[in-house]
């Protein structure tokens, strides 16, 4: 199984993620898997051609990582075929024993690669700004129109995988934008089931930790987008319903504030409190009261040499302060819980181990300044109504993703799906298209697909051989 031109591609805490120029025969080379993993005879594979992603992960160290299992996540990605959900090729022992593999379809596109850049943005950037941003999508006239579409067409597929999950009794518990991956044709693929749960399954290693219905990992989903009962210590919650608050976060972040860091402003400073190392995480505390702009600059303004800096994608929480920080962020904007707004807040373990100052809850609009022209999207049928159903401080309030995929934003404006995506259909009626505008969102993501590739082929002609990981 030696791969051929094996570059790092990602990195992680607990693996690494290496990209590989070969195919993958299929379910036939699970066969030296330790457990053996049946691989659906039938997968998806519509990735970059002659590409596979190898995630590794080592046996050695990694026993006691609480709760990631690399066992459970082959088990259920060979379990949960689905357009929207990354395919499992094969898995398998490395012939050392040192390390487990699982093969996947190379998706050329991180969703955060595009969250992160002020093309993704209603709105053009101010006049007269001199910060070198290509456009990504460079064949777009109707840009307005154009956010609005493929918007919509990510979040609808989010929540396809998602309520294939859900449906399966199955919580991702790692919903963030950097956990989505675009296809060459603009299709959705949710990845990383490292800590992904089951119902009624027990996972972990038994000698080194077990996690069984009766006692749960609240440690699970990252950063600004973790449910505000995992912070306070459950043993017990609805798997499922972390997953929805997690979307709704993530959904928020498609319209919070770009802001630009200047390598060359000395009045900005990256250790103010409200800015953060990690825009793929957790971005600027924004819940200050004011109204924002979609583009937000240092306070010198877009002048000169504000070409050379950063462009990051605020998140609407914050969860640079920890756990605390975390939740006083939640509170601050949606309002401190109480009998009426979260009846079983003091029910949560570590609840009552801290006081919170009470204040009330703010309008999130004013949060989200790249939420398309109101004119274009009335109140009911918009995405501000469909993150605010989301984020509910009840669990069991929070809109299910079924009934999210019902959501009257989908039936309004255009709906498209990428070429070739079964998409759904209520009765005889199927609510999307392949195409907007006359043509296919592969057509317009193609620009960011080419330069992927143009980059990967610079990565393998420098890169270091690594086949003796292997």
């Amino acid at each position: 199984m030696q791969p051929l031109n094996n570059v790092l591609h990602a990195e992680g805490v607990h693996s690494i993620v290496y990209r590989a120029q070969r195919e993958v025969a299929g379910a036939n080379e699970s066969t030296i898997a330790a457990p053996a993993i049946a691989i659906p005879a039938v997968v998806t594979r519509d990735g970059l051609s002659g590409y596979v992603a190898i995630k590794v992960v080592s046996l050695i160290g990694n026993e006691n990582k609480e709760p990631h299992d690399i066992l459970t996540e082959a088990k259920l990605l060979a379990q949960v075929a689905h357009p929207n959900i990354i395919s499992l090729l094969a898995f398998s022992l490395s012939p050392d024993g040192e390390f487990y593999e699982l093969y996947m379809p190379l998706m050329p596109i991180n969703f955060s690669m595009i969250i992160h850049h002020p093309s993704f943005s209603p709105y053009p950037l101010p006049e007269g700004c001199p910060v070198s941003a290509s456009q990504i999508f460079s064949l777009v006239t109707d840009h307005h129109s154009f956010f609005e579409t493929f918007a919509k067409s990510i979040s609808f597929q989010i929540l396809l995988a998602l309520a294939h999950l859900h449906d399966l009794s199955i919580a991702h518990r790692d919903i963030k934008p950097g956990n989505v991956l675009l296809s060459p044709t603009g299709c959705v693929k949710l990845i990383d089931f490292g800590v992904s749960w089951k119902e009624g399954e027990v996972r972990g290693n038994q000698e080194a930790w077990e996690e069984t219905p009766q006692s749960m990992c609240c440690q699970v989903a990252s950063g600004s987008y973790r449910a505000p009962e995992l912070l306070f210590g459950p043993l017990e919650y609805n798997a499922r319903a972390t997953d929805l608050w997690s979307l709704g976060a993530t959904l928020a972040s498609f319209y919070t504030p770009l802001r630009f860091t200047s390598d060359f402003d000395e009045d900005y400073s990256m250790d103010d409190p409200d800015t953060s190392e990690d825009g793929d995480e957790d971005g600027g505390d924004i819940a200050d009261g004011n109204a924002l702009t979609p583009f937000i600059f240092p306070a010198t303004g877009p002048g000169a040499g504000a070409e050379f800096g950063t462009w990051t994608r605020d998140t609407l929480f914050n969860a640079d302060r920890g756990e605390i920080g975390l939740a006083w962020s939640i509170f601050k904007i949606l309002g401190t819980p109480n009998e009426t707004s979260w009846p079983d807040f003091r029910n949560l373990p570590d609840a009552q181990k801290l006081s919170f100052t009470d204040v009330p809850a703010m309008p999130l609009s004013p949060l989200l300044p790249n939420l398309p022209n109101p004119e274009f999207t009335p109140a009911g049928a918009s995405p501000l109504d469909l993150i605010q159903r989301l984020l509910a401080y009840p669990p069991t309030s929070r809109l299910s993703a079924q009934e999210a995929l019902s959501h009257p934003w989908f039936a309004s404006g255009d709906l498209v799906l990428p070429t070739g995506h079964p998409g759904p259909t209520y009765g005889e009626k199927t609510i999307a298209s392949l195409k907007w505008q006359a043509q296919p969102i592969g057509d317009w993501v193609r620009p960011l697909v080419e330069g992927e590739i143009r980059r990967f082929e610079r990565e393998v002609e420098f890169a270091e051989p690594t086949g003796d990981v292997w």
